[in-house]
C-alpha cells in the first residue's frame, strides 16, 4: 500500500517535469514561454535562470498578476485583478503592495500606501457615494484623518487648477507670506546647518506654485541676521494687514524653538512668543490662515502646558478654530526637529516641500490641501525618524486650504 502511494506521487511529479513545474511551450529557462506549476498556477511571459521575469501570472483561485518579478517575487509597477472583481494598479515591493490604487467591486477606491497588502500609511478612500476620506491608515482601517468636502462658498475650490480664475465678489485671492529661516545664531554650539536653506526653498516654492497670487500679494523672506524678533513681528503685521477677506496669509519659520516660543536671531535676549504670533493672525481679515514651523519643541504652540497624551487635541482648540488658524508643526512637545546631511535640509521641511511638489496629491485632484500635505509629511517623517519626531496639525478648514496646484506629477 505504501509503495502504491509512492508510485502515484512519483507519477504526479513526473507529469509536471519536476516539483518546479512543467514548461508547456517556449523557453522556460532563458526566454519567452508558458509554465504550469504543481499548485495549478500558470505563468506566461519571460524567464531568466528559470525564474519569472515579466509577464502574466494566473493563480489557482483565478486572480491575475501582470507585471515584473525579482527573484520570483512581485516587484515594480503592476496590475493585480482579483477573481471577485477588485483590481489594484500600482507598485509592488518585496512581493507586497507598496503604493497605488485599489478599486473595490462595491465602487469604493483607495489610493495610497500599503502595509502587508492592506491600506497602511497615508491614503484616501473615495466611496461609491462620492465622499472622500483622507488620512492615516493602519491594518486596512482609518486611524487619523477626516472626510473632505467642498463648499460652494469657499474662496478657493479644491478642484480648481488656477486659483486666480476664481474671483470672489470681483476679487481674486492673493497670497501674503512671511518666510523666516535662521541657521546662524552667532554661536557655533547652537548654529543649525540647513534652516536658512529650508526657508529659501520654501519661499522659492511658494513663488513658483502661486506665481500670480504671490505677485498680487507679497512674500517676505527673512534670513539669519535679518530675522530678529522685532523685524519678524513688523514683517508679520505689515504684510498680513494688507490681506483682505478673500486672501491667504502664511507664516513659515525654520530655526530653533523652545516651550511657547520660536528663537529669533537675537534670542535669548528677545523671544518670539507663540502668543504674539496668534494675536497677529487673529487680527487679520484673511479667509485662510496658516502657520508652519520646523523647529524644536514647535508643538508647544498648541498649549503652554505639557500634553498628557501626544495624540490629544490642544486645550485651546476652540479658540484657534474661531480664529480660523491652521497650524502645522514639525514635532510634538518635548521632541527635537531633526536635520540630515542626506537631504541637506530639515527632514520635516524636505518632505513638506516634496509633498507640495506633487507627492501629496494622492487623491489625484491636482490640488494639495494643508491636510493632504500634512498627512503625507507626517507619514514620511515618522518613517525617516523611526517615530522619534511626530508632526501634528490642528485648526479649521484644513481640508479646504489649498497649498499647491500640481502641474506635473512626480
Amino acid at each position: 500500500m505504501l509503495n502504491s502511494h509512492f508510485n502515484i506521487l512519483l507519477c504526479i511529479l513526473l507529469s509536471f517535469g519536476s516539483v518546479s513545474g512543467q514548461c508547456l511551450s517556449g523557453n522556460c529557462e532563458y526566454g519567452q514561454g508558458e509554465k504550469l506549476y504543481p499548485d495549478g498556477s500558470k505563468f506566461s511571459g519571460y524567464f531568466k535562470n528559470s525564474r519569472k521575469l515579466a509577464g502574466a501570472y494566473l493563480y489557482p483561485n483565478g486572480d491575475l498578476y501582470e507585471g515584473r518579478f525579482v527573484k520570483n517575487l512581485r516587484s515594480g509597477m503592476a496590475r493585480y485583478s482579483y477573481a471577485l472583481g477588485d483590481t489594484f494598479t500600482g507598485e509592488y515591493l518585496n512581493d507586497k503592495k507598496y503604493h497605488g490604487l485599489l478599486r473595490y467591486k462595491n465602487g469604493n477606491a483607495y489610493t495610497g500606501f500599503f502595509e502587508d497588502n492592506l491600506p497602511g500609511g497615508f491614503g484616501s478612500m473615495t466611496y461609491a457615494s462620492g465622499r472622500i476620506w483622507e488620512g492615516y491608515w493602519t491594518k486596512g482601517k482609518r486611524e487619523f484623518g477626516a472626510f473632505t468636502s467642498v463648499s460652494s462658498s469657499d474662496t478657493i475650490l479644491l478642484d480648481s487648477v488656477n486659483m486666480s480664475s476664481l474671483p470672489v465678489n470681483g476679487k481674486a485671492p492673493r497670497v501674503f507670506a512671511v518666510v523666516v529661516g535662521i541657521a546662524d545664531y552667532g554661536n557655533a554650539k547652537v548654529n543649525l546647518r540647513y534652516s536658512d536653506d529650508d526657508a529659501r526653498w520654501f519661499s522659492t516654492y511658494l513663488n513658483k506654485a502661486f506665481s500670480k497670487e504671490s505677485k498680487a500679494g507679497n512674500v517676505v523672506l527673512l534670513l539669519n541676521r535679518e530675522a530678529g524678533r522685532d523685524q519678524i513681528l513688523e514683517a508679520l503685521k505689515s504684510t498680513f494687514s494688507q490681506a483682505g477677506e478673500n486672501d491667504f496669509i502664511l507664516f513659515y519659520f525654520s530655526g530653533h524653538g523652545d516651550k511657547g516660543l520660536f528663537c529669533p536671531v537675537d534670542y535669548p535676549g528677545k523671544a518670539l512668543r507663540h502668543s504674539d504670533i496668534k494675536e497677529i493672525f487673529q487680527a487679520s481679515k484673511a479667509k485662510y490662515r496658516l502657520c508652519i514651523a520646523d523647529a524644536c519643541f514647535s508643538g508647544s504652540i498648541a498649549n503652554d502646558n505639557e500634553a498628557k497624551d501626544q495624540q490629544s487635541l490642544p486645550s485651546n482648540m476652540a479658540e484657534l478654530q474661531d480664529a480660523r488658524i491652521g497650524v502645522v508643526m514639525s514635532s510634538r512637545q518635548n521632541q527635537m526637529s531633526q536635520e540630515t546631511p542626506v537631504f541637506k535640509q530639515g527632514i520635516f521641511s524636505y518632505y513638506l516641500i516634496r509633498g507640495l511638489q506633487g507627492a501629496a496629491d494622492l487623491n489625484g485632484d491636482r490640488t494639495i490641501t494643508a491636510a493632504e500635505a500634512f498627512l503625507f509629511t507626517k507619514t514620511m517623517v515618522l518613517k525617516k525618524t523611526q517615530g522619534e519626531q511626530i508632526p501634528f496639525i490642528f485648526g479649521k478648514n484644513l481640508d479646504k486650504m489649498p497649498m499647491a496646484r500640481v502641474r506635473k506629477r512626480i
